[in-house]
C-alpha cells in the first residue's frame, strides 16, 4: 500500500509541476483560491485528523510499538520520495550530525510525549493544546533576545496559557481528574520539544538543506530515540488482536500525515508565501474538535471552544508582535 501509495504521488506530481505555473499567477490576484490553497487546506485537513486516527490506532496499538512502525515506515516512505527527486543520496547520509538532536527532540521525544498524552485525553483537547506550538517558539526568542516582544505579544502569550489551562481542567481547577491534566501536561510537553525543533531547524532551511531534506533527516535520527524505547514494548504487543483496519491508518499516519501534509504545506509556502499560508493552520484544532465529536463522540464543551478561542487570540496577537 506504502509504495502504490509513492507511486501515485510521483505520477500526480508531474501533473502538478505542468499546473504550477498557472496556479502561481491565479494566487496572485486578490481574493482568488488557488491550488495552493487547495493544497494547504488539504494539508490542513489531514492534519487536524491525525489525533483522531492515532486515538483509533492506540485501542489496539501500544503508543511506543505505534510510534516506531508509523516514523520507520515515514522514513523509508520519505527517503524514496528524495532518492526520486535528488538521485544521489550518498553526500546526504554524512548530513546527519546537526539534525541528531533537533531529531530526537522534535520527531522523538515530542511524539513520545503526544502519544502517551492521547492516553489520557481527548483527541480535541491534545489538538488544542498542541496548536499552541507557537506561543512557545516566539516566548523563546523573546527569552533569549532574538527578537524583540512589545506588550501586544506578551499579552498574547498570557491570553494562550490561560486557555490551554482552561482545555486542559475543562473549566473545574483542581477538581478535574489527574487523568486529564497528565494527558494534558504530556502532550503540553510534546508542544514545547516540537517548538526547539521547529527553532532549530529553521536555522538549516534555505543555507545547505531543503525542506524535504531536513524532514527525513530529522524523522531519520528520531528513531534513534523511538526504536529503543518501543523494541522493549514489542513482546508485550498483542499481535494477534490488531485488525486489518488499524494497519491502514498507521499506514495513513505516516504516509498520509508525516510526508504528505508536510510536502503540500511546504508547496502552499512556496507558491503563496507564509502570511497567506499560515490563516490556515487556525483550521487545524478546528477540524480535530469537530472531527472528534462525529467520530469519537467527543462532547464540545463551553470550557473547551472558549479555551480554544483564547490559544489561537493569543498566537494571533504574539505574532502581531
Amino acid at each position: 500500500m506504502g509504495l502504490s501509495a509513492i507511486a501515485l504521488y510521483l505520477r500526480f506530481s508531474r501533473w502538478w509541476q505542468q499546473e504550477r505555473a498557472l496556479a502561481r499567477q491565479k494566487s496572485g490576484e486578490k481574493g482568488a483560491f488557488s491550488l495552493f490553497d487547495l493544497a494547504v487546506l488539504c494539508s490542513t485537513l489531514i492534519q487536524g485528523m491525525n489525533n483522531i486516527v492515532t486515538k483509533l490506532i492506540l485501542l489496539h496499538f501500544h503508543p511506543w510499538v505505534f510510534l516506531v512502525f508509523r516514523n520507520t515506515l515515514g522514513v523509508v516512505i520519505g527517503w524514496i520520495l528524495l532518492w526520486q527527486q535528488e538521485r544521489q543520496l550518498r553526500p546526504l547520509f554524512r548530513a546527519w550530525k546537526p539534525f541528531f538532536l533537533p531529531g530526537v527532540m522534535g520527531r522523538g521525544l515530542s511524539s513520545i510525549c503526544w502519544s502517551l498524552g492521547l492516553l489520557y485525553t481527548s483527541a480535541s483537547n491534545a489538538a488544542l493544546i498542541s496548536c499552541s506550538t507557537p506561543v512557545f517558539t516566539i516566548l523563546y526568542m523573546a527569552l533569549t533576545g532574538q527578537e524583540a516582544m512589545a506588550g501586544r505579544g506578551w499579552l498574547g502569550i498570557g491570553l494562550s496559557i490561560g486557555g490551554i489551562y482552561l482545555v486542559v481542567t475543562q473549566g473545574q481547577g483542581l477538581r478535574i481528574s489527574s487523568a486529564d491534566v497528565y494527558g494534558g501536561l504530556l502532550v503540553l510537553a510534546g508542544s514545547v520539544a516540537w517548538s526547539y525543533y521547529l527553532i532549530m531547524v529553521k536555522k538549516r532551511i534555505g543555507e545547505k538543506y531543503s525542506v524535504p531534506q531536513v524532514t527525513i533527516f530529522s524523522l531519520t535520527t528520531g528513531l534513534t530515540l523511538l526504536l529503543p524505547v518501543g523494541a522493549s514494548q514489542f513482546p508485550h504487543q498483542s499481535w494477534s488482536a490488531i485488525p486489518p483496519i488499524t494497519w491502514s491508518l498507521v499506514v495513513y499516519t505516516a504516509a498520509g500525515n508525516m510526508i504528505l501534509a508536510s510536502l503540500l504545506w511546504t508547496w502552499g509556502v512556496a507558491g503563496m508565501g507564509l502570511n497567506r499560508t499560515v490563516i490556515y493552520q487556525y483550521l487545524t484544532p478546528v477540524i480535530a474538535v469537530i472531527g472528534a465529536w462525529m467520530v469519537l463522540g467527543e462532547p464540545i464543551t463551553v470550557p473547551k471552544i472558549l479555551g480554544g478561542m483564547l490559544v489561537l487570540g493569543g498566537i494571533y496577537l504574539a505574532k502581531r508582535r
